[in-house]
């Protein structure tokens, strides 16, 4: 996080997931501490935030 605003922006999209996730149970969200990278365009990428579909768990 770059600062106190960028943060807020990242606790607003968890909260909107939390909620979409909560009415619509598709899924599971997940974060750093999953340890899991998917691969674009041939670059390795770990995310801040994920959510993954049911099946992909």
């Amino acid at each position: 996080m770059s600062d106190f605003e960028t943060f807020q922006v990242y606790a607003w999209r968890v909260d909107l997931l939390r909620h979409y996730l909560r009415l619509q149970p598709i899924g599971k969200l997940v974060a750093l501490q999953m340890g899991f990278r998917f691969r674009i365009d041939d670059l390795i990428t770990r995310p801040d935030l994920a959510a993954m579909r049911r099946g992909l768990l």
